[in-house]
């Protein structure tokens, strides 16, 4: 039984519990750490299972999955734009790059959604 709420078990332990519970932690070098590990779990884990979901034609498994990964990488943007690493250059790149990969990914959840919702329509006229 996958720990992750939404069904899907994650590489990063971090992954698999509520997002919002990053902001539980105390340094802001372990928030944007465990940031970078939420959007590293929705590029790969995350789209992996969308795709899963829509090539098995299972509506709920994508929404779920696309929701699930949606919401961890709004975490991460809002933990990257609140907590700026000002004194760790290597982690600003980081997180800069993390921030890239968070923007990439959120265009192709929402590319494979919208091919999917299109695909279900077709069948349904």
């Amino acid at each position: 039984m996958p720990n992750s709420p939404s069904g899907v078990t994650y590489d990063h332990e971090v992954c698999n519990i509520a997002p919002g519970t990053v902001h539980l932690r105390k340094s802001s070098y372990q928030k944007i750490f465990d940031a970078m590990l939420l959007v590293d779990c929705a590029a790969t884990t995350g789209i992996e299972t969308l795709k899963t979901a829509v090539y098995a034609d299972d509506i709920r498994g994508a929404m779920v999955s696309y929701a699930d990964s949606v919401m961890k990488l709004d975490t991460a943007d809002f933990i990257f734009a609140e907590h700026k690493p000002i004194y760790d250059d290597s982690l600003a790149v980081q997180a800069e790059r993390s921030l890239g990969v968070s923007r990439r990914t959120r265009v192709e959840l929402d590319g494979w959604v919208s091919h999917f919702h299109k695909s279900v329509r077709a069948r349904l006229r």
